[in-house]
C-alpha cells in the first residue's frame, strides 16, 4: 500500500476545442484508473487545477474569483458524478486552501482532516481557493497551476509518491529541438537541471516545467519519490508500480 498525491492539471482537464467546458472523457478515465488504485489498496489524495478555466466565459472583463466559483461547481460534480459511477461507488470529498491556509495556517489540523479521508476510505479532492481577494490570488499563482499545492499536501501527509500529470512526457534535454531527448530519471540537483525547464505556452496553465521542477524538489527532499508525466498517456497505475511507463521519475532525497 502506497500514500500517493495525483496532481491533473488545467490544460488535461478542459475541453481543447472550446477552451470552456470540461473533458469529461479524460476525467472519466482518470477516475477510473484512480478508482483501481483505491481498490488496490492504496491511499489517494486528488490536487486537481480547473476551476478558472471550467467557469471562464468569453468576456474578457469576467472576473476570475467569479470564473472559479462557477467552474469549481462543474469541476467538483463532474468528479463526484464518475467516481460514484464506479464499482464500488467512492465518496469523495472537497477542501480549497489559501496560500494563507499553506504557508500560514494550522498544519496540524490540516494533516488530520486530510488523513480522515484514508481512515474513511474517501478520496479527497483538493483545489487552490480562487475565489478570494486579489492579493491571495497574486500570491496562489507562486503555486503553478497547484504543482507546489501538491508538494505541500504530498509533504504534509509524508506521502510515498508524487504524480504531476501534465500535456508532455515529462522533462526533456533539448526540448523542441530534433535531438530532444526524454530524461527517464534525475540523478543531480533540480537545481543543475532546472534551465532544462520550459515555460507552458498555454493560457489554460498558470505553470510550466520550472513549476514542477521546484515542486518536485520541495516533495523529494521531504523524501516523496515523484513522477511527472503525459496524462494523456499514461495509466496512473504504471507510474505507481513504476514499470513501462512513460515519464521522468525523480526519486527521493536520502540523507
Amino acid at each position: 500500500m502506497k500514500r500517493i498525491v495525483i496532481k491533473v492539471g488545467s490544460v488535461l482537464l478542459v475541453d481543447e476545442k472550446t477552451a470552456s467546458g470540461l473533458d469529461e472523457t479524460f476525467i472519466g478515465r482518470l477516475v477510473g484508473q484512480i478508482g483501481q488504485l483505491h481498490a488496490m489498496g492504496h491511499e489517494i489524495i486528488l490536487v486537481t487545477s480547473g476551476a478558472v478555466a471550467a467557469g471562464k466565459t468569453k468576456d474578457k472583463n469576467y472576473p476570475v474569483g467569479r470564473a472559479s466559483m462557477v467552474g469549481q461547481i462543474k469541476l467538483i460534480s463532474t468528479y463526484a458524478r464518475f467516481f460514484n459511477q464506479l464499482h464500488p461507488p467512492i465518496r469523495v470529498g472537497q477542501a480549497l486552501y489559501t496560500y494563507h491556509d499553506l504557508e500560514k495556517g494550522d498544519d496540524k489540523r490540516t494533516r488530520e482532516r486530510l488523513l480522515d479521508g484514508f481512515r474513511f476510505r474517501e478520496i479527497t479532492i483538493v483545489n487552490a481557493n480562487d475565489a478570494v481577494a486579489d492579493e491571495e490570488l497574486e500570491a496562489m499563482k507562486e503555486l503553478g497551476d497547484n504543482d507546489r499545492l501538491a508538494a505541500k499536501i504530498a509533504t504534509l501527509i509524508n506521502a510515498d509518491l508524487m504524480v504531476l500529470l501534465t500535456s508532455v512526457d515529462g522533462l526533456y534535454k533539448n526540448y523542441g529541438q530534433e535531438d530532444q531527448e526524454l530524461i527517464r530519471e534525475v540523478d543531480s540537483s533540480c537545481d543543475e537541471i532546472m534551465g532544462l525547464a520550459k515555460k507552458s505556452d498555454s493560457s489554460l496553465s498558470k505553470g510550466g516545467m520550472e513549476s514542477k521542477l521546484k515542486s518536485a524538489a520541495i516533495a523529494t527532499e521531504a523524501g516523496v519519490e515523484v513522477i511527472i508525466a503525459n496524462g494523456r498517456k499514461v495509466d496512473v497505475s504504471t507510474c505507481v508500480a513504476k514499470k513501462d511507463f512513460i515519464g521522468t521519475f525523480f526519486p527521493p532525497k536520502v540523507d
